[in-house]
């Protein structure tokens, strides 16, 4: 006879699917942790109606007509009518529906392509920005000596002067950076950071960071300490 899968569903380490040869629904459940298969046949449906999964309790709900009277299923209502009625298709052997987990595991993924993220700061060239005393700074030598970062939600980014030289990871404390003890790597940082940068003397003083996945960063503002010589 003619086999079609009518629905099937997933909850606490317990795969079921119903499954109806001719006009005889069975409920088939796969122990994923051990590979042990069960099977419960219902009773008789005198025209089995749509199929739907509840992913909260992991039953099946039919909505149709069934033998009336049969013991499986049982209408979810005190109607003995075997007419329209919902039915609940779990609690056999079959298809336990726990309420409490059999089995967990927790197992870490990351899924995508991982990439980097940069950013630098443009150079600086009014007096009040980049220290020039004596006009704009253009094509006069600076030097960035530290840093300061605004983040939200911020891991693993690292900061620097050049985004072709070395970047130096931003090294996170507890209490927003009033603290002394480290972030660990899935610990998020909100709030001002300040450091030393690595920096030359040059005519750019461009603040530049990136940050690569899987760390999050979200940078709100960036400034230098900028010291600018004029001529």
């Amino acid at each position: 006879a003619d086999a079609t899968m009518c629905t099937s569903t997933i909850k606490y380490g317990s795969f079921s699917f119903l499954v109806k040869v001719s006009s005889t629904p069975t409920l088939y459940t796969v122990n994923t942790s051990s590979g042990a298969i069960t099977a419960t046949a219902l009773d008789s449906a005198l025209g089995v109606g749509d199929f739907i999964s509840n992913d909260i309790d992991g039953s099946v709900i039919s909505v149709g007509s069934w033998t009336s009277g049969g013991t499986n299923p049982s209408p979810t209502s005190t109607t003995t009518t075997s007419t329209s009625n919902p039915y609940r298709l779990m609690g056999y052997a079959a298809f336990p529906g726990q309420a409490t987990d059999t089995q967990s595991v927790v197992i870490p993924v990351v899924i995508g392509f991982t990439y980097t993220s940069q950013g630098q700061r443009l150079r600086d060239l009014a007096p009040d920005a980049s220290g020039a005393r004596n006009g704009p700074a253009m094509g006069k030598t600076r030097r960035n000596h530290r840093y300061a970062i605004m983040c939200a939600n911020t891991q693993g980014i690292s900061v620097g002067s050049d985004l072709a030289l070395a970047m130096r990871p931003a090294q996170f404390k507890s209490n927003s950076g009033k603290g002394v003890v480290p972030l660990a790597l899935n610990q998020l940082y909100t709030g001002v950071h300040t450091d030393t940068v690595e920096s030359d003397y040059n005519l750019d003083g461009q603040l530049c960071w990136q940050i690569t996945r899987p760390y999050p960063a979200c940078v709100t503002a960036v400034e230098g300490m900028l010291q600018t010589m004029d001529r």
